[in-house]
């Protein structure tokens, strides 16, 4: 079904910010999704258009590789600011704590990642990411292999469905926004 603005948040609020048309599809089967996503490419090359099909097994480190390199500014700032923190918190099932986990082993960094992903029923979410971001080492020539128990990521704040915010975390975005003057998503 089509989504309108005013139903969406986060990500999902951008993309109607930059005029794209989303679609949401009904469940998080992820198998079904994928094969409806792929439906849409075929059609939509079949009409010579060009689209992009995210998450292709050959090129979804690409994604986590952007990330990387957000991790690398994060341990960069925080060492110019001389401070040591333990953890780095993220919202993210895959490319993004993926990446970010990458870059901070890559430099030996003490810093942790604590991911909570916005999708349940994902289990082997951890090896997915310890296997993104080994593509993305690969690529790079890095000597880094991370295994899932590199990964820790909880999914028990999921509500509804992706994208749509439950009561409970609207108001932590106005409490943090009000207390600290932080921008959450």
């Amino acid at each position: 079904r089509d989504i309108d603005q005013h139903e969406s948040q986060g990500n999902n609020l951008l993309q109607h910010l930059f005029g794209a048309k989303i679609t949401v599809l009904d469940k998080e089967n992820r198998p079904r999704q994928k094969e409806l996503i792929q439906a849409r490419y075929d059609q939509l090359k079949a009409e010579g258009r060009t689209p992009y099909c995210p998450r292709r097994p050959d090129t979804v480190d690409l994604d986590a590789l952007a990330y990387a390199e957000s991790g690398l500014e994060i341990a960069h700032q925080c060492r110019e600011l001389g401070i040591n923190p333990s953890y780095i918190y993220l919202c993210a099932v895959d490319t993004t704590q993926a990446g970010v986990v990458l870059a901070l082993e890559n430099i030996a960094s003490p810093i942790k990642v604590r991911g909570f992903s916005p999708l349940s029923n994902q289990p082997d979410r951890c090896a997915d990411m310890a296997q993104i971001a080994n593509q993305g080492a690969q690529r790079l020539g890095l000597d880094t292999r991370l295994e899932a128990s590199h990964f820790d990521n909880d999914d028990t704040f999921v509500g509804v469905r992706y994208g749509i915010p439950t009561e409970a975390g609207l108001e932590a975005l106005h409490t943090v926004a009000r207390s600290e003057g932080i921008l959450l998503d």
